[in-house]
């Protein structure tokens, strides 16, 4: 019996027919009359380049990614200038992709080294400063269970946290290179014990 994976035909035919949708896109900006039609693509597709000659011209378009519209469309003085233009382009597209694929490496081996009983501090608002610390409780591989704990002022702008003084429901969040993301509003960090500035009652909008 034949184990090997295939991919779906359908799945394949509707791959290209992006692929070719996208070309379709970009393509309709060449002029009918250019001639020496030149593609050039970056290392996993982040930068498309057509280069084309026009009544002696050289000019190129550039599309970042997917995209059916220029990110630039130009007209240059000579092939040399078009070419180191094109070349910077591919360049800068490979660094940034390369960057891209180190950062992804990065937080897929991260390992954080929380443990209970860690605090951590938000800091968050507009227009004002809030605080919020959390405890964690327990810890779950890559991820860390936290409760909302009270918080008690220094003086009249800055508070600090009182431990095991539980205010909030347990929550389950995932430990990265910034911390834990709370929720969409503010990712909160290891607490270094010093008082934090909130912005003192009646004072904000």
């Amino acid at each position: 019996m034949n184990n090997i994976a295939t991919q779906s035909p359908l799945r394949e035919s509707v791959s290209q027919l992006r692929a070719l949708m996208v070309e379709k896109d970009q393509t309709q900006w060449l002029p009918k009359s250019a001639i020496n039609v030149q593609v050039v693509t970056s290392e996993g597709g982040g930068v498309t380049i057509y280069k084309y000659e026009l009544a002696g011209g050289f000019y190129a378009l550039a599309f970042v990614g997917k995209q059916g519209k220029p990110h630039w469309h130009l007209k240059f003085g000579s092939e040399e200038a078009r070419e180191k233009r094109a070349n910077a382009a591919i360049a800068g597209a490979a660094a940034h992709a390369a960057e891209k694929a180190s950062r992804a490496q990065e937080r897929k081996s991260f390992k954080h080294d929380f443990k209970v009983g860690d605090i951590f501090v938000a800091s968050w608002g507009y227009d004002q400063t809030n605080v919020n610390y959390f405890q964690a409780v327990e810890i779950k591989g890559k991820s860390v269970v936290v409760r909302e704990i009270a918080s008690k002022s220094v003086n009249d702008h800055q508070v600090t946290a009182v431990k095991d003084s539980f205010v909030g429901d347990p929550l389950v969040r995932r430990a990265g290179q910034s911390g834990i993301k709370i929720n969409s509003t503010y990712n909160a960090y290891k607490w270094d014990g010093k008082p934090s500035y909130e912005t003192p009652f009646g004072q904000g909008h």
